[in-house]
C-alpha cells in the first residue's frame, strides 16, 4: 500500500514567538480533516500557505492561501470575547476583514478553544471546586450547541478540496461507517453494602480526628452486613450494563479507580472501592479477556505529584494484571492552574490517551472538538505527548438537560442528529451503577434504546475509546 503524501505547510514567519502554536494548530486541523502535516521552508513550495497577507482562497498554483489574523491578535487571542458570526460564536481576536466584513481565521478559532483559552474566564467555571469545569454559562461560547473546532475542520477541507495539488484525505471512519459512538462507563460505586470498606473508612475517619462521623460509618456497616453481593444494586447495574453490551456487540471503556476514599493518598471524594475486592478484580480480568477495555479512573489528587499517574497505573497493573491505555480523572479533577501539565503527567506515565476533559452539568463539547485530536502547548505548539477524547454527554448533565423525561429524551435525540451530521465521534459517560431503580429519571434506559438503535445501524461504528484512538493515530492512514 502506497504511504499518503503529507500536506506541505507554510506558515508566515511574522508570527515569532507563536510560529510554533500556529503551526501545530493548523497541524492539529489537517489531522482531524485527514491530511498529516510537514512544514515547508518556502511559501513556492507548499501546498498550504497561511499568513496575514493576500486575499484568501486558492492560488492559481493550487495551493490553499489561508488568510490569517495578525500576529498581535495571535498574542492577545486569550483576552478575546465571544462574537456572533454566522451560525457560530467566535473568538474576536480570531476574526479578519473581508471585503469590509468579518470573517473567522478558522486556525486562529481552533487555537483558541482547542488550549482552552475561553476556560480562563472564571465566570464559565464552576466555583464549586478547585478543579472546576465549565458550567452553563459555557453557552455563551456555543460550545453546548456544537462543536465549533469541527467548523473550522470543515472549512479547511473545502479548500483542500478546491486544490490542484492536495491529496486526497484519509477516511475519517471505517469503511462504510459515518459517525462513531464510544461507550463509556465510570466505577465510583460498585457496592452499595460494603461491610469491609465502611469499616476501613471509619479507622481513616478517627485518624483524621473525626470520631462522630466515624460512627456514622460504623453504622453504615452494620446495616450492610446481612446484604449479600447478589442483591446489592451497584454491582446487579453494572451487569446488566455488561449483559446489554453483550448482546448487543457492544464493547464499552470501563474506567476503574485505585485509590479509595480510605486510602492515605485518598480523600473524602475518592471511590469507596479498592482492589482487594477479589469479586470485583476477578470480574474486571473477564472483561478485559473478552474485550471490553478497563482504563484507570485517575484520583483527586493524581496531578498534584509528578508520579501520580505513573503511580496509580502501576497500581492498577499490580492489583490486576491489567496496564490500561487510557485515563480519565475522577470528578474530571486535572491541575486547574495548568492542565496541560497534568496531559503531559499522563503521557509521561504511558498512557495513549486521556478523556478527563468533560463537564459535570452541561453537556457538549468543552474544547469544541467532536473528534479525537492530539492537544499541545498553548505557548510553543509542542506535542503533549498523547491524545484527547472530549466527553460528549454524562448522565448527570443529560439530566439537567430538561425539567421532564421527555425533555431529556429530547436533548439526547438533538445530540445524536448533531453527531451524524457532523460525522463525529460521541462520547457517552453512563456511570456503572446508572441502571439502578430511579437513577437519572429514566435517561439510562433512553441511552439503552440509542444504542440498540445505533447498533443496528450499518454507518454507526461503535468500539471502545482504545480502538477508536488507535483508528484515528494508525488506521486511517492505513486505508
Amino acid at each position: 500500500m502506497t504511504a499518503r503524501r503529507p500536506v506541505r505547510v507554510y506558515v508566515d514567519p511574522v508570527f515569532a514567538t507563536r510560529i510554533g502554536a500556529v503551526r501545530a494548530t493548523l497541524a492539529c486541523i489537517l489531522e482531524m480533516a485527514g491530511w498529516r502535516a510537514v512544514d515547508a521552508h518556502h511559501a513556492d513550495e507548499a501546498d498550504v500557505v497561511y499568513g496575514p497577507a493576500g486575499p484568501g482562497g486558492t492560488t492559481p498554483t493550487g495551493r490553499v492561501r489561508l488568510e490569517s489574523a495578525s500576529p498581535e491578535a495571535w498574542r492577545s487571542l486569550e483576552r478575546s470575547s465571544p462574537v456572533n458570526v454566522g451560525a457560530h460564536v467566535l473568538p474576536s481576536g480570531a476574526l479578519v476583514d473581508i471585503n469590509g466584513r468579518p470573517a473567522p481565521d478558522w486556525v486562529a478559532v481552533a487555537a483558541f478553544f482547542l488550549c482552552g483559552m475561553h476556560e480562563k474566564d472564571p465566570a464559565i467555571m464552576e466555583s464549586d471546586r478547585p478543579w472546576a469545569t465549565p458550567g452553563p454559562r459555557l453557552a455563551g461560547w456555543g460550545l453546548t450547541t456544537a462543536p465549533t473546532v469541527q467548523a473550522a475542520v470543515c472549512a479547511i477541507a473545502e479548500r483542500m478540496a478546491r486544490s490542484d495539488s492536495a491529496p486526497p484525505p484519509a477516511p475519517r471512519w471505517p469503511s462504510g461507517k459515518r459517525w462513531a459512538i464510544a461507550v463509556t462507563h465510570d466505577l465510583d460505586r460498585y457496592r452499595k453494602y460494603r461491610v469491609d470498606e465502611f469499616l476501613r473508612y471509619a479507622r481513616r475517619l478517627i485518624a483524621r480526628g473525626r470520631p462522630a462521623a466515624s460512627l456514622v460509618t460504623l453504622g453504615k456497616a452494620v446495616v450492610s452486613s446481612p446484604v449479600g453481593i447478589a442483591r446489592d444494586p451497584y454491582v446487579r447495574s453494572f451487569r446488566e450494563w455488561i449483559g446489554f453490551e453483550r448482546e448487543s456487540g457492544i464493547r464499552s471503556s470501563i474506567y476503574i479507580s485505585v485509590v479509595p476514599r480510605a486510602d492515605r493518598h485518598g480523600t473524602e471524594l475518592d471511590v469507596p472501592y479498592s482492589l482487594t475486592d477479589r469479586g470485583l478484580v476477578d470480574w474486571l480480568r473477564r472483561l478485559d479477556s473478552e474485550g471490553w477495555e478497563i482504563g484507570l479512573h485517575s484520583s483527586l489528587r493524581a496531578w498534584k505529584n509528578p508520579d501520580g499517574f505513573a503511580r496509580e497505573r502501576a497500581r492498577l497493573q499490580s492489583g490486576a494484571s491489567i496496564l490500561p491505555l487510557g485515563v480519565r480523572g475522577h470528578y474530571w479533577s486535572l491541575d486547574p492552574t495548568d492542565r496541560e501539565e497534568s496531559l503531559r503527567r499522563m503521557a509521561s506515565a504511558g498512557f495513549r490517551y486521556d478523556s478527563s476533559l468533560g463537564m459535570n452539568v452541561v453537556e457538549g463539547y468543552r474544547r469544541g472538538a467532536g473528534y479525537p485530536y492530539r492537544p499541545y502547548s498553548a505557548a510553543d505548539g509542542a506535542p503533549l505527548g498523547l491524545w484527547e477524547v472530549e466527553p460528549t454527554t454524562m448522565d448527570y448533565a443529560l439530566y439537567l438537560a430538561g425539567t421532564t423525561r421527555e425533555s431529556r429524551l429530547a436533548a439526547l435525540r438533538r445530540r445524536v442528529d448533531e453527531v451524524k451530521r457532523n460525522g463525529g465521534l460521541l462520547v457517552l459517560d453512563w456511570h456503572t451503577d446508572s441502571l439502578t431503580s430511579g437513577y437519572m429519571e429514566g435517561t439510562a434506559a433512553a441511552v439503552l434504546n440509542l444504542l440498540r438503535d445505533a447498533a443496528a445501524d450499518a454507518t454507526c461504528w461503535i468500539a471502545p475509546t482504545r480502538d477508536i484512538v488507535g483508528w484515528c493515530s494508525e488506521g486511517r492512514w492505513r486505508e
